[in-house]
């Protein structure tokens, strides 16, 4: 629940589940006023983008329509991330590939948010949101300088580097040695 101060001359906002309180302007592309960027907001500018008309407030770009433009300057300009991070932790990878197809609803007809794929906005996770993703060149790029979502706690911690395919083929390669090794004794 979200309270909102009903004296024009005040302007904040209480966020009730964050236990936030934003003085002067809410956070532009925070459609849920809970004081941060998140996937949730996405859904909500997703409504609004198969709505017709969606709602202006709606109109981040100012061309008076409500659509993927919007969704752009969300995560290219507010967020300062790439088009597919799922997580929205900053970097569009494997990890994001992996909990969007995890979901189970890619070319279903299902409802699906941006941490299920739906990237474009059409509330779908089909090959035009892949599309999407990857026409926006940041797949396993670093995160943009300025990225304003909250990274966690302990990402460094967590990162844990892929191998490279030298290193897979190495190991694959002393696997073989160590069989015929042991085949010749």
């Amino acid at each position: 629940a979200t309270i909102t101060s009903e004296n024009a001359e005040q302007t904040w906002t209480f966020n009730n589940d964050t236990g936030l309180i934003t003085l002067g302007t809410t956070l532009t592309g925070d459609y849920n006023n809970n004081g941060r960027l998140d996937a949730e907001d996405l859904d909500l500018q997703a409504e609004q983008i198969v709505a017709d008309p969606g709602d202006p407030a709606f109109d981040l770009n100012g061309d008076n329509v409500v659509n993927f433009g919007d969704r752009q300057v969300w995560v290219n300009d507010l967020a300062v991330t790439w088009m597919g991070d799922a997580n929205l932790n900053c970097v569009f990878d494997s990890s994001d590939q992996v909990q969007k197809f995890v979901q189970g609803k890619y070319e279903k007809d299902v409802d699906a948010g941006w941490a299920d794929g739906d990237s474009n906005g059409d509330m779908r996770f089909n090959s035009s949101d892949m599309v999407a993703d990857f026409v926006s060149g940041g797949y396993e790029k670093v995160a943009k300088v300025g990225c304003a979502l909250p990274q966690p706690a302990n990402a460094a911690v967590n990162a844990v580097p892929e191998p490279s395919s030298a290193t897979l083929l190495f190991l694959g390669w002393l696997a073989l040695v160590q069989t015929a090794t042991r085949w010749r004794r």
